[in-house]
């Protein structure tokens, strides 16, 4: 597939709908529930609003039992010393990073991972979310990246 102008529009217009589409996820963990907003006042009932926030805590409980413990990794091909260098540059970031991409994952049903070089040449990676990042694919079983999107302006 050759990659040109009409299909990087029609990208940017599908990640704009689906960000509209899955914001209401994004509201939902941050407590803005809809009754807050579309709440019909009547005098025949009480009008108090008690809210608990149940999805916050789900995907929090989730994230937490899922990855209350390090991610460990292991050479199966006796590569101790690759190991040793993914632990020393990854560990002052690691956790947390990793905490966020499940989070995202949990919220949305998917999420991103940009990994890239730093200014200062050191490897790095960032969470992105459906909000603001598409990936367009190939179709096939192996989903092969075409094309990332990330639009920052969004969200």
């Amino acid at each position: 597939m050759q990659i040109n102008e009409q299909i990087i529009l029609e990208c940017l217009n599908e990640l704009q709908s689906a960000a509209l589409a899955k914001q209401k996820y994004a509201d939902y963990y941050n407590g803005q529930h809809a009754i807050l907003k579309n709440y019909a006042m009547q005098e025949s009932r009480s009008n108090q609003k008690l809210i608990f926030n149940f999805p916050r805590k789900f995907v929090d409980n989730e994230v937490g039992y899922l990855l209350g413990k390090p991610v460990n990794y292991v050479s199966k091909s006796d590569q101790g010393k690759a190991i040793h260098n993914i632990d020393v540059h990854m560990s002052h970031w690691d956790k947390e990073h990793n905490l966020q991409l499940r989070k995202q994952s949990e919220i949305f049903g998917e999420s991103f991972e940009l990994n890239y070089i730093d200014s200062g040449g050191q490897f790095s990676a960032t969470v992105l979310s459906p909000l603001n990042a598409y990936v367009l694919e190939d179709g096939t079983a192996e989903r092969n990246v075409l094309l990332g999107l990330h639009n920052p302006s969004i969200r």
